[in-house]
């Protein structure tokens, strides 16, 4: 395995920037912003690296907890995937969408933004630095039920 990491994370810091920021003022005083407000903001040349997380109500026969939606292009190469949709437990535990999966749970209890930063190993054992965003979004009834995340590493 090489131990040589790259130290750039290209343009990494401006999407988490930007995000944090439409996210802020989508929020308009509530605990979260509506997921109407929040999407409507975000530009379209950042959705290559996001995705929407939608939980579900509750867990299905098949103990499924939730899906990634919406899934960029960008992430879903970065992740060695190759679909826009995808059960949570689909998804492989060595890739980028597999590290945003373990952060789910943060933002969705907290109800606060959650912004990492690391390293993580694929399938193949080569490591990659990543810089992640996640951001809870609330439904009309006042419920967090959507992440939209925003992520880049290293990775081809």
């Amino acid at each position: 395995m090489d131990e040589t990491i790259p130290k750039f994370i290209g343009g990494e810091r401006r999407l988490t920037f930007l995000l944090v920021g439409y996210w802020q003022e989508a929020r308009d005083g509530r605990r979260c912003p509506l997921a109407r407000d929040f999407t409507a903001l975000v530009p379209d040349e950042l959705l290559s690296d996001c995705f929407t997380y939608e939980a579900a109500a509750e867990s299905g026969a098949d103990g499924e907890v939730g899906r990634f939606r919406d899934i960029g292009t960008a992430l879903a190469r970065a992740s060695g995937i190759a679909a826009e949709e995808m059960a949570l437990g689909d998804v492989p535990p060595g890739s980028l969408l597999g590290v945003m999966g373990k952060l789910l749970g943060r933002a969705l209890q907290e109800g606060t933004p959650v912004l990492e930063d690391g390293a993580f190993e694929d399938e193949s054992g080569a490591r990659h630095l990543y810089r992640a965003t996640l951001l809870p979004l609330e439904n009309e009834a006042g419920e967090i039920a959507l992440v939209v995340g925003g992520a880049r590493c290293n990775a081809g």
